[in-house]
């Protein structure tokens, strides 16, 4: 039987593989986040995604906006 990790270890694996596409340029600075996109590349539900942005967003990774109603989550330039 195989056991889910819990929300929290999995979201901090999420956290964890979006901050490498940060650091290694796979996403860019400025770049606008698609909520959908995201959760569906890496195969984990928009919730768990929402609080993988919360995190990155506290960390000061993301700048978050609304816009018409929509959200984006817009990548900060990170000191090198």
């Amino acid at each position: 039987m195989q056991v889910k990790p819990s929300p929290q270890i999995l979201s901090q694996k999420i956290s964890d593989i979006i901050r490498q596409k940060i650091t290694i340029g796979e996403l860019s600075p400025g770049e606008k986040l698609s909520e959908t996109a995201l959760s569906d590349s890496l195969a984990i539900s928009r919730d768990t995604l929402r609080e993988v942005f919360h995190l990155l967003t506290q960390e000061g990774l993301l700048t978050r906006t609304i816009h018409n109603f929509y959200m984006h989550l817009i990548l900060k330039k990170m000191n090198k």
